[in-house]
């Protein structure tokens, strides 16, 4: 049982299970989110240090490159060095002596710029260079200057003669090691080609490492210098390349960073530009140095969680399995039928709760069980008392305490109901009739049982297709035959209103002693009989009923030949009205509210009306099949009906079929005697057309007056004979005659229409027109083409 359990999802185990660890997942969600928010303070701590060291080494760099440039403008500004570069004059004897001059002022710079190496000015017209204190040629001074990099004369000299050159130009040494950094800027003449020279100012590369190289240390990752072009004018990295260009990178706007390549590792730059622009300031970092402090404590933060989910579902498998023992213990304990025959829907806890149920369920319906068995063995026992044949198993005394049936005295009657279930039935949900049947007589039962039950002792049960009531009255009760009929009527109203059950209930005389049950049964049963022939719908008592049938028994039918001769006529002629109210003077004159009729006396009468109705349907002779089968079928009906009600209903079903089809009949002959009558008239009308059309007063109202009629009902008949107007058939003979005459080419226009009975020669044109489409003219000339042709 405990293995079905674990394995079943909808286990209380399961479910436990998933509340412990979605307990436990708050903790670790919360840490996650922890983690993630100080993930981020990490990055940004990181980012805030790493932009105020890139911040810094700017400073130092701009600081060293403000020299530089500072130089540079001190040296092309010099009043001497400008005289000399761009005076013409300078061509006598005393041109060395200037140079000279110019040489030692260049060399007092040399004390205020530490951190610059070297600078020089090239001098193109002469192809010299100044360097502090001394000039030399451009070949001495290049072997000199530039002994140990990696720079030939010509390249050197090129450089030196590009125009507007403002710019860091990186020098490689010879022996791969290190490298030094010139800022160019060039003199540009007005009209030379080349320009006058260049100043050279060579920058301490070595000083510059020194001073960003905390920024390497601190970090763990470079620093470089590139120019605008994306070249790497400065690394401090160990590893030099001659020449490295990042132009692929993204350096845009004044700072920023971003993730990239490089040397084959995904690393972070964070870059700013130069005071002037014209350099950027990069610091590279890889990612795995970057984040090393934030995978040390996603590491931490991991492990933490891990141990906190180990522990945590550790305790959960404890914690459920303490708990679920006394559910498994509980579910074992149930009967072992009852976990077979259960079927699993849910947890533990259903599983108890429906096995219960089910138990409750089960004695509740075995109470039910021997609740009706009981009930109907105490209605048979009821019912064999009734027919007078006692009980053969049992001795009466025992079979009555055996089925909880006491007497109070030896004074009984018999109260039967008929009922009548088509209302009730449509209140109800369903086709199961038996068990709509069985609803009502459950519900009628118990009403009866506790309203004879509040004075009397009383006992129901079911008796064919009635209801018997056994009435047993207390010693020495008064005015009993009252109480019955006060008792039938609270009964009879309370299902009528509650239920919308209607019944008819017949009621016994009062006698003593159980041997006269059989006799008060037929009593009930001789009224109840009477009261569904006559259609009587109430409480009818045996004692009126017996005083009034010894009284006045009717004995002969009221139905004289007279008035089934009428019957028969008025069923020919298909008059409804009038044969239905004979039938129903009939009935009422053999059931009057004066006499008790028999139930066999009201039997003969429905024959008897039965074969009047077959003698008429002979009668007719061509009556169609269908209707001969459905009246033959009617009349079996009418034969079999229980009571005065339904033969009269039944006798109106075959009465509006024979009516209707024997009015039919006659709205058919009148029908086709009134046509032959309307096309005779029709035809006299056309003749008179005919002979009159030359009259030009000749219209509806004058032939109305000519047949007796009015110009509507006139005009009404001939159109739906003929199917076309009154008025357009004098026009078109009119018409037919006008062609005739017009086939004549000698006859004028305004004659023809004299003889067809027009009154003027327009009218005539247009009502041709209408019908023919053209005038008679038109119509005259084609006639005389045709004949030409």
């Amino acid at each position: 049982m405990l293995k079905r359990f674990r394995i079943n999802p909808r286990s209380v185990l399961i479910t436990w299970l998933v509340s412990y660890l979605a307990i436990l997942l708050i903790p670790i969600m919360v840490s996650l989110i922890v983690y993630e928010s100080s993930k981020e303070i990490l990055k940004s701590e990181i980012h805030r240090a790493n932009t105020a060291l890139l911040n810094e080494t700017k400073e130092l760099i701009d600081n060293e490159l403000n020299s530089v440039k500072r130089l540079t403008t001190e040296l092309i500004w010099n009043i001497r060095v400008r005289d000399l570069i761009y005076s013409s004059w300078y061509s006598r004897n005393d041109e060395l002596y200037d140079t000279y001059l110019t040489t030692k002022e260049m060399a007092s710079y040399q004390y205020a710029y530490p951190s610059v190496k070297d600078y020089y000015i090239y001098w193109a017209k002469k192809d010299i260079v100044l360097l502090p204190g001394v000039y030399r040629s451009s070949q001495l001074a290049f072997d000199t200057v530039h002994e140990f990099d990696k720079l030939s004369y010509d390249l050197w000299k090129g450089l030196l003669t590009v125009h507007d050159q403002r710019r860091f130009i990186k020098l490689e040494h010879k022996n791969g090691q290190g490298s030094s950094l010139a800022y160019i800027y060039s003199f540009d003449g007005d009209t030379a080609e080349t320009p006058l020279g260049a100043s050279v100012v060579l920058l301490d590369t070595d000083k510059l490492l020194e001073t960003i190289s905390s920024a390497r240390s601190f970090s763990g990752g470079e620093v470089l210098l590139i120019d605008s072009s994306n070249r790497v004018l400065i690394s401090t990295s160990s590893v030099q390349n001659e020449d490295l260009y990042l132009s692929d990178l993204p350096f845009e706007g004044e700072s920023g960073s971003f993730y990239h390549e490089y040397h084959g590792k995904k690393s972070e730059f964070m870059y700013t530009k130069s005071i002037n622009g014209d350099l950027t300031i990069a610091t590279v970092v890889p990612s795995k140095l970057f984040w090393e402090k934030a995978q040390y404590m996603r590491n931490l933060t991991l492990w933490g969680l891990v141990l906190s989910m180990l522990s945590g579902v550790a305790l959960t498998a404890i914690l459920v399995r303490k708990h679920y023992n006394p559910v498994r213990l509980l579910t074992l304990m149930l009967p072992a039928s009852a976990q077979h025959a259960m079927q699993w829907e849910g947890n533990e806890f259903q599983y108890i709760q429906n096995a219960i149920s089910n138990t409750l369920n089960e004695k509740e319906q075995i109470q039910l069980r021997m609740k009706r068995q009981s009930y109907v063995l105490r209605s048979n026992l009821l019912t064999r008392l009734f027919l007078g044949k006692g009980h053969s198993q049992l001795p009466l005394e025992e079979a009555m305490t055996t089925f909880d049936i006491h007497f109070i005295s030896e004074d009984f009657a018999v109260i039967l109901f008929y009922l009548d279930y088509a209302s009730f039935f449509e209140r109800l949900k369903g086709d199961d009739f038996n068990e709509k049947i069985r609803l009502t007589h459950f519900i009628v039962t118990n009403v009866v049982e506790e309203l004879v039950r509040e004075e009397h002792g009383g006992y129901v049960c079911e008796t064919n297709d009635y209801i018997a009531c056994l009435v047993n009255f207390p010693p020495m009760e008064e005015q009993r035959e009252e109480q019955l009929v006060l008792l039938a009527e609270r009964a009879r109203s309370f299902l009528q209103e509650n239920y919308k059950i209607n019944s008819t209930i017949a009621i016994s005389s009062i006698k003593s002693s159980m041997v006269n049950l059989p006799q008060l049964y037929r009593e009930a049963m001789d009224t109840l009989e009477y009261m569904i022939v006559v259609g009587n719908q109430e409480i009818h008592s045996y004692s009126e009923f017996h005083k009034d049938r010894q009284d006045t028994l009717q004995t002969s039918q009221y139905y004289p030949i007279q008035t089934e001769q009428q019957l028969i006529n008025y069923l020919k002629v298909g008059d409804i009205e009038k044969t239905r109210a004979l039938i129903h003077e009939v009935i009422s004159r053999n059931v009057e509210e004066s006499r008790v009729t028999s139930v066999e006396f009201i039997r003969s009468l429905m024959f008897t009306v039965a074969a009047t109705f077959i003698k008429t349907i002979n009668e007719l002779g061509d009556v169609k099949e269908s209707l001969l089968i459905e009246s033959r079928e009617n009349v079996v009906k009418l034969v079999t009906c229980e009571s005065i009600k339904e033969m009269e209903q039944q006798l109106s079903v075959v009465v509006q079929q024979i009516c209707e089809y024997t009015g039919e009949k006659q709205r058919l002959r009148q029908t086709t005697s009134r046509n032959q009558i309307v096309q005779e008239r029709t035809r006299e009308i056309l003749s008179y057309i005919e002979c009159n059309y030359i009259n030009p007063n000749l219209n509806i109202s004058m032939i109305g007056d000519h047949f007796r009629m009015t110009p509507t009902y006139l005009s009404k008949i001939f159109k739906e004979n003929v199917g076309n107007g009154l008025l357009d058939t004098i026009n078109q003979i009119r018409i037919t005659h006008a062609k005739k005459i017009l086939a004549d080419p000698r006859m004028n226009i305004k004659v023809v229409a004299q003889e067809c009975g027009f009154h003027d020669i327009n009218t005539f044109i247009r009502v041709f027109k209408k019908y023919e489409g053209v005038t008679p003219g038109q119509y005259q000339k084609v006639l005389q083409d045709n004949d030409n042709l």
